[in-house]
């Protein structure tokens, strides 16, 4: 199945690629634009959560995935 989803892809015409990527690029620009300017200056005056979040994105998250990695095993191979 995901090779007749992936050989459908490939022949897909080059609008249906476009329509598909501007289709989302305006759903988060949509997405980006709902946010209100206080609740925008709230966050610049007290940066408290965004800099956690991005604290947890850069590292926190990278981290725990490279554990799962070391514990699952699957770093076996790649001292070759």
């Amino acid at each position: 199945m995901p090779y007749c989803i992936s050989l459908l892809l490939a022949t897909a015409p080059m609008y249906y690629h476009i329509a598909c990527t501007l289709k989302v690029t305006f759903a988060s620009i949509g997405m980006g634009n709902g946010m209100e300017l206080q609740t925008i200056k709230k966050h610049l005056k007290t940066p408290k959560a965004p800099l956690i979040a991005l604290a947890s994105q850069y590292t926190f998250m990278p981290l725990v995935s490279f554990v799962r990695f070391i514990s699952f095993g699957l770093l076996s191979g790649w001292d070759q």
